[in-house]
């Protein structure tokens, strides 16, 4: 397991000021996801999708709610090339309110009291021996720097520095949907990004920090992706999770046959322990996302199973979070949102 104490390793922080030290498990779920996304967005559009990292939840401590990111990188050299350019510069300081070298030299101050060095000064110390460290620490803690000051800053502020909503539409709408949820829970009242309780971010903020995206462009939505309820009976299952070349085949409640993936990790885990129990025919309930950019729906993938025959798998996803959902695939495109809590089939595929 890997702790925030080991040198490859930087925090990211999300404070929330709240009434009990609680939040409500789908903010939890809903915030964290989105800080994900604007990782993935960055590195989209930064940087090619060359960041190789992974991030980790780490527990919250007591007496107040912290979503607490590790982030690790796996390999380095794409920000500190970034950094170089006076683009990336003047991104960096945009978003963080510090040069680059100032980044540097707290990467170099952490390697430090982690090898409880006695030198005080940055250029004495002899990194040589630990330059790869060095070099991953400063980019860890960069990126982690650009996402803080992106969920901080207005959008004025962003356009200002160059984060058009164009190019960086993803992370905008992640923000959106971060901030949206913050609403949605009453119990939340700021939000800071340290340990102190001190949080800049008040709740009659959340409102001015959520961003009115102009339509997006055609290129940048070449699918639009719906979401549905379906109650199925499955003729052919597929019980191989990892099988990418053979569908479920499912009639839907119109009789029409349905081929389909599930993307459902809980349902996987319940099958997983063997307490799913196939009948010769099943029947399934399921919350379901599919592309109707041509006016025929396909691509149907089950995200939410809700009952499976008998056994009771899970609740149904929020408005939300199926947009949020359809998001990541493209642009969503839910015209009545009565259908998230109705069956309603999908227009015939033929």
């Amino acid at each position: 397991m890997i702790e925030p104490s080991e040198i490859s390793a930087q925090q990211l922080l999300l404070h929330f000021e709240t009434i009990d030290s609680s939040i409500e498990l789908d903010t939890f779920l809903i915030t964290a996801a989105q800080t994900k996304e604007i990782f993935a967005s960055f590195n989209k559009s930064l940087f090619e999708d060359k960041l190789l990292y992974k991030l980790y939840l780490l527990p919250p401590k007591s007496g107040s709610f912290e979503s607490i990111f590790l982030v690790s990188f796996t390999a380095v050299g794409s920000i500190l090339a970034f950094s170089g350019t006076d683009v990336g510069k003047a991104f960096i300081r945009g978003l963080t309110g510090h040069e680059p070298i100032y980044w540097a030299e707290q990467a170099g101050a952490y390697i430090r009291r982690t090898l409880n060095t006695a030198q005080t000064s940055f250029q004495d110390i002899d990194f040589s021996e630990y330059s790869a460290d060095l070099r991953r620490r400063i980019e860890e803690l960069i990126i982690s720097k650009i996402v803080e000051g992106f969920l901080s800053l207005s959008d004025r502020e962003l356009l200002k520095i160059g984060l058009d909503f164009r190019k960086f539409r993803e992370a905008y709408n992640a923000k959106n949907l971060f901030y949206m949820k913050c609403i949605e829970d009453k119990n939340i009242l700021g939000m800071g990004f340290d340990e102190d309780h001190i949080f800049p971010i008040q709740r009659r903020d959340f409102p001015k920090l959520i961003v009115n995206l102009p339509p997006a462009e055609p290129d940048e939505s070449p699918q639009r992706w719906r979401a549905s309820l379906a109650e199925l009976k499955v003729t052919s299952p597929n019980w191989d999770r990892y099988d990418k070349n053979r569908f479920w085949k499912a009639k839907d409640q119109n009789g029409k046959d349905k081929l389909f993936r599930i993307d459902d990790e809980r349902f996987w885990s319940i099958a997983d322990d063997g307490n799913i129990f196939p009948h010769i025919i099943d029947t399934m309930k399921v919350q379901w996302i599919f592309e109707t950019l041509t006016g025929r729906p396909k691509d149907f993938r089950v995200i939410r199973v809700l009952k499976y025959n008998d056994t009771v798998i899970g609740q149904p996803l929020t408005e939300i979070e199926l947009k949020e959902i359809c998001s990541r695939y493209g642009e969503a495109a839910i015209d009545n949102d009565d259908e998230l809590l109705d069956l309603q089939p999908p227009p015939d595929d033929g």
